[in-house]
């Protein structure tokens, strides 16, 4: 018997369907884990257009993804990858506002004159406020310094400081002010001091520091200082903003070269309230007491350690890594290039180069002449094996140690693997 049914029109198809060609049309082609290789996102911002225009349904279902993550960049007069200010206002004001899921915000970098900083500084501490408040469903807010003439920094180096500071002022005033209930990631990338004048002398007025309620769901808090030159800190500043989040489940602190030493009171930076299930720290002189304190208080909760390029201050590893011992839920430790203490007979195994990110799960190393260091290692890795055991993952391998005496010779703990 023929069929007399009539072909099923493009209008008649189920939402469904639209939504799965949608995100055909914005998958990413190439390896995702490494963006260099993969497909621009130019490309891909040209399909969801495209998509926009064949009929309703498709506008509405490409409209979401293609607002989904938007980038402003100051430093950008209209690119297909970043807006500037004044269209993410036009944006905020729009239906649209509501698929806005990330927002991503370049600030003008070194390699500007000071007429076009101070224009970019302006049109930021203007528009920006009006369009936080506006992005009620925003989950990802994050901050990025334009980093790519670092090598002309000393020829803009005259910048007045008042305008970076105010550009700094005007950045943590809209997290003050802004009410970002859904906002559950946030990453802050500061430049140097010379930059910011965010110095060890130097505080934040407490006007302008973010309250709780603006970052009352808040989960994860990236905190990315790239130091320059030696020498320079902001230490309690961008600490301070941990002490304001209800339950932070991820804390991540990166920068280069010395940071975070001599930092205040430990009560004073670290919330109670916190039940961190990430600890990643990575590039960085870190105060021993803060970070004994980091694990103590979230004793019950940490699952995963990342320490990479890890400069202790006045303390020891193996006072460290058996507080790790003690953490029932802990199933991955990674380390790399941690070296001993600032102080004592080993401070001179302090690196003054730049320690650089690697893979801190497959490869990793602990510095040190004492011998108790090294050997309190192998109680974290049976620990580790017996948590990982009752989750079903697969064992670590057994560790291989080296430890040479004297006071002019390197010693390193053999690479290993501390989970995925």
């Amino acid at each position: 018997m023929p069929n007399t049914k009539e072909p099923v029109g493009i209008e008649s198809l189920p939402m469904e369907v639209y939504d799965l060609i949608t995100l055909k049309a914005n998958r990413r082609y190439g390896d995702d884990r490494y963006h260099w290789r993969s497909e621009s996102a130019e490309n891909r911002i040209k399909r969801l257009k495209t998509l926009r225009l064949v009929n309703r349904r498709f506008y509405h279902s490409a409209s979401r993804l293609l607002f989904r993550r938007i980038s402003t960049d100051l430093t950008s007069r209209g690119t297909e990858e970043g807006i500037p200010i004044k269209r993410l206002h036009s944006l905020c004001h729009s239906p649209h506002a509501d698929h806005v899921q990330t927002l991503f915000i370049v600030l003008p970098g070194f390699s500007r004159s000071n007429d076009t900083v101070k224009r970019y500084t302006e049109e930021f501490k203007e528009w920006f406020p009006r369009c936080l408040g506006k992005l009620t469903r925003l989950k990802t807010l994050e901050f990025d310094i334009e980093y790519a003439y670092w090598k002309e920094a000393k020829g803009h180096s005259d910048v007045p400081t008042a305008i970076w500071r105010s550009l700094a002022d005007a950045m943590f005033t809209c997290l003050r002010d802004a009410r970002l209930e859904n906002l559950q990631n946030l990453q802050i990338k500061l430049p140097n001091e010379s930059t910011y004048c965010l110095g060890s002398q130097s505080r934040l007025p407490a006007t302008l520091m973010p309250s709780q309620n603006s970052m009352s769901n808040l989960s994860s808090l990236h905190i990315d200082h790239q130091t320059m030159e030696p020498g320079i800190y902001y230490q309690a500043d961008v600490l301070r903003l941990v002490g304001l989040v209800k339950s932070l489940h991820t804390l991540e602190i990166t920068g280069s070269q010395a940071l975070f030493a001599d930092i205040a009171p430990v009560d004073l930076l670290i919330s109670p309230n916190m039940n961190l299930r990430v600890l990643k720290i990575m590039c960085v002189t870190f105060p021993f007491r803060i970070l004994l304190s980091l694990l103590q208080n979230n004793k019950q909760t940490l699952e995963k350690i990342v320490l990479n390029g890890v400069d202790l201050h006045d303390g020891r590893w193996k006072d460290i890594l058996k507080e790790i011992c003690q953490l029932p839920s802990v199933h991955h430790v990674g380390l790399c290039s941690c070296n001993y203490s600032r102080t004592g007979q080993s401070s001179f195994l302090r690196r003054s180069s730049r320690f650089y990110e690697c893979d801190v799960v497959r490869t990793g190393e602990i510095r040190s002449l004492s011998a108790a260091d090294i050997l309190a290692i192998h109680p974290v890795r049976h620990h580790l094996n017996r948590n990982r055991e009752k989750i079903g993952l697969e064992r670590i391998r057994p560790i291989k140690t080296k430890w040479v005496a004297g006071q002019c010779k390197y010693k390193f703990l053999g690479r290993f693997d501390y989970g995925a």
